[in-house]
């Protein structure tokens, strides 16, 4: 009986992993369109990828609605919070015309990120990731399926194999991810991006 849950579970992550996967070109391409000043390509990106993993969990499909559709408006919701919250954080006012000329006409703003400069993304994210140290590679290539890990790994799955609480291990992913950031601005991936305004 434990064996055949134990089974089920790692059917369960599979799949899980398999959606998340499936669904970071969605994330690539609704962050690109709330890229602000007070938010940055990267940090978008990065929060993007956090909330899919939590919207798969979420996600329950005996309500009818189809996994795009869920996930794009839940997505588009939470990145939108995010611009205003930190657009508020920066100009401490509520309705800062700012604001809506930045979101405004975003498509038109925004040029895509061509194969070229995906190749320079790719190639400083393996250098920021480099330059963590190794429990922090792990965690990052794991959770997020990066070099030679083809499936993305639960804090639970991680925790039992570094021998640390599940919660030492969010711990050790949130800083990995805030040095990756602190790297990121100093390399002004903004710009590389082409998520300038």
């Amino acid at each position: 009986m434990l064996a055949q849950a134990k089974r089920y579970l790692r059917q369960a992550e599979r799949v899980r992993d398999h959606i998340v996967l499936a669904n970071i070109r969605l994330v690539v391409s609704l962050v690109k369109k709330y890229v602000t000043p007070p938010c940055s390509f990267d940090d978008l990106l990065s929060d993007g990828i956090q909330r899919l993993i939590r919207v798969v969990d979420k996600f329950d499909f005996e309500r009818g609605f189809r996994f795009s559709t869920y996930a794009y408006r839940a997505l588009s919701r939470e990145a939108y919070r995010a611009v205003v919250m930190r657009k508020q954080e920066q100009d401490k006012t509520i309705g800062d015309p700012d604001l809506v000329d930045a979101l405004a006409g975003k498509d038109d703003a925004m040029s895509s990120v061509d194969e070229h400069r995906w190749q320079q993304l790719r190639e400083m994210l393996a250098q920021f990731v480099d330059r963590l140290d190794r429990r922090e590679r792990f965690i990052i290539r794991s959770r997020y399926a990066l070099g030679s890990h083809r499936t993305t790994r639960t804090l639970q799955y991680l925790a039992g194999r570094l021998g640390l609480s599940k919660e030492r291990v969010r711990q050790l992913e949130q800083r990995a991810v805030a040095k990756m950031q602190e790297m990121a601005r100093d390399r002004n991936l903004t710009d590389l991006a082409g998520g300038a305004v």
